[in-house]
């Protein structure tokens, strides 16, 4: 079969937009496509005489399907946007062919693309965070690298077709939990802001019971657990959600010996534990069960942490 392939015709993509050339992109996808597709037609159409009989269309379809979903999944993993591209013009299911190209699309910061692919997908119905061939999801890819003008036109998408902003990706992570991940504080805002706009949960646990929140602390990325904190509070949602293995944000904090997240953390809803306190009590200069409680509290607040002063206060009732 590989011997019928036309040799590969110049790129798709122009300078400006996408061009609908009946010209393609290369002889592993969409030219594969094509040939398999004829191939399929020759070898189950019936003769004149005689009428369709279902096997035979049923087979027809299935393995047009099939030449479809080996293009895609060829296409996307050599990283070819453009054979994704020509795939959609040429008639591909936008559920099959449009995923795919969304999400390489975002990860290489196309934002032309990726407004052009946002029209198919909600043109034909389809959810713009629905899986690529790898498990990963548009926005997951583009949180993670931080791509904020990108996830600010998947989540404006989504929120306008009442899509998912938290789907998973195949390591069970959402785009807040992968934004989290690399501190990418600008991409976090754009989602966290999303998902207040349609009361979506900001604390999903994943299958390792890690939160966004959890996960940001885990990772010391300090400044987007402020932001996923402010937004819990907002919310009226739990920031002591505990990871097997590594506690809360609070714990977190401790650990990481970071007074000023603690303080934070506290200020909005967190719960000390005696252990979290043990541990303010050693950062604040004090060996735990010699230093007045009183002067450790007065410490705390001559730093400017009263959310951990305070803390001090309703554990030990100093007054």
């Amino acid at each position: 079969m590989l011997g019928l392939l036309p040799q590969p015709r110049p790129t798709l993509r122009t300078e400006d937009g996408f061009s609908k050339s009946p010209a393609f992109c290369s002889t592993t996808s969409t030219e594969l496509f094509e040939v398999m597709a004829s191939h399929c037609h020759e070898s189950t159409a019936p003769a004149e005489s005689q009428a369709p009989r279902p096997q035979d269309l049923c087979f027809a379809a299935a393995f047009q399907n099939s030449s479809v979903s080996l293009a895609v999944a060829d296409a996307f993993h050599r990283r070819d946007l453009d054979a994704l591209l020509e795939l959609l013009h040429q008639g591909a299911a936008p559920e099959r062919a449009g995923p795919a190209a969304l999400t390489l699309a975002a990860s290489e910061n196309e934002l032309e693309a990726v407004e052009h692919l946002l029209g198919i997908l909600q043109h034909a119905g389809v959810d713009a965070n629905t899986h690529s061939p790898n498990g990963s999801t548009p926005l997951a890819v583009a949180a993670l690298e931080g791509h904020h003008q990108v996830v600010e036109q998947v989540v404006q998408s989504l929120l306008r077709s009442g899509g998912d902003l938290n789907a998973l990706n195949s390591q069970g992570f959402t785009a807040l939990a992968e934004a989290a991940y690399k501190g990418h504080t600008q991409v976090a805002k754009v989602l966290i802001d999303g998902l207040l706009q349609s009361g979506g949960n900001l604390s999903p646990v994943n299958e390792f019971g890690f939160t966004p929140l959890t996960r940001a602390a885990y990772m010391g990325r300090w400044e987007v657990v402020g932001l996923i904190a402010d937004a819990l509070q907002k919310s009226g949602d739990d920031l002591n959600v505990s990871t097997p293995g590594c506690g809360t944000a609070l714990n977190l904090a401790a650990e990481a010996q970071n007074l000023q997240a603690m303080d934070h953390l506290l200020r909005v809803g967190a719960v000390a534990s005696e252990d979290d306190l043990t541990d303010a009590t050693r950062l604040l200069g004090f060996q735990d069960g010699e230093a007045d409680k009183a002067v450790v509290r007065a410490r705390a607040i001559e730093k400017g942490l009263q959310s951990l002063a305070d803390a001090f206060s309703e554990s030990h009732g100093t007054p």
